[in-house]
């Protein structure tokens, strides 16, 4: 009875001692990690001057282009020139053959005007670059029919519809980024108004034109970004340092007390693009340190460790 008693007393201080040993093991991991804090990058409010634009959907177009046509009915005997080639006014663009010459050659019926041999030249008329080569070789055509298209390249422009009411703040003459679908961006500027409205949409039709030199296929979609509204001296953060709810209806930014905590601080945020957001309310100073990189997931009052980027 006295050894079962000794085995009891042993199985107890036993449990109590792993017990101990865990209770232990877990503050000291608990201390470790909260010591440690979330990896966090910062940055500081910066005062700037900051565009706010608005964004439209355009088409590009040649506004000069020469149509090539054929003043008779005839066959195409010969084409000199290719879609994408330049050429000069007076290069020889087709040779065409009237229908009656063409039926005396099937035929080896001779004409008899020595000077006339039913072939006519078609030349170019003005300077630019073949866009269109509507028929080939030995294909019939009628009169009136269009043969090619020659464009001017220095006529290139974007045709936009912006709604009505955005009208009152385009102005002529004003500079606007042009991008293209592989995120290039050119600068253009709003060249023309034009006396149309789209009487469903309600939109009016401006042309912009690029400052630059470019070469873009006809009917091609950009986006033109139109400045509205200067601000100068706003004060602003990073874009990543901005957190929000699910509904977008709260916004805050995480401000460092010291270097080991942040503060939920909550914003009303103003004029914002790609990169920034400026913040009109707390009124911050230049000197705060913010949160730019890791605040996801924070609570207020969060354990945080400032990091470099490398």
């Amino acid at each position: 009875m006295k050894i079962n008693l000794n085995f009891r007393h042993l199985y107890y201080l036993m449990f109590v001692n792993i017990l101990i040993l865990s209770g232990c093991t877990d503050f000291s991991s608990k201390s470790d990690n909260e010591t440690s804090g979330t990896p966090v990058e910062i940055s500081k409010p910066q005062r700037i001057s900051i565009t706010e634009y608005k964004h439209y959907i355009g088409y590009t177009e040649y506004l000069d282009k020469e149509i090539i046509r054929s003043s008779f009915s005839g066959y195409i005997v010969k084409i000199f020139k290719s879609i994408g080639d330049n050429v000069k006014k007076g290069d020889l663009l087709f040779q065409l053959k009237t229908k009656e010459s063409y039926f005396n050659d099937s035929l080896n019926i001779g004409t008899e005007n020595k000077y006339f041999n039913g072939k006519i030249n078609v030349k170019a008329v003005c300077n630019g670059v073949v866009s269109e080569i509507n028929f080939k070789e030995g294909d019939l055509i009628v009169e009136g029919e269009q043969l090619g298209v020659i464009l001017n390249p220095s006529s290139l422009a974007i045709r936009l519809n912006i709604p009505f009411g955005d009208t009152r703040e385009i102005k002529l003459n004003t500079k606007c980024i042009i991008k293209i679908n592989n995120n290039e961006k050119i600068e253009g500027i709003i060249a023309k108004s034009l006396p149309l409205v789209n009487r469903e949409l309600q939109t009016q039709q401006y042309l912009i034109k690029s400052t630059q030199n470019i070469c873009l296929p006809s009917d091609l979609a950009v986006e033109i970004s139109v400045p509205i509204k200067s601000y100068s001296n706003i004060l602003t953060v990073t874009k990543q340092a901005v957190m929000a709810n699910e509904d977008l209806t709260s916004f805050w930014i995480m401000v460092l007390k010291d270097d080991s905590l942040a503060i939920k601080n909550f914003i009303i945020k103003g004029m914002e693009n790609d990169t920034i957001v400026e913040i009109k309310n707390p009124k911050l100073s230049i000197n705060d340190r913010i949160v730019s990189n890791g605040a996801f997931g924070l609570d207020d009052t969060a354990k945080i460790k400032i990091i470099t980027k490398k």
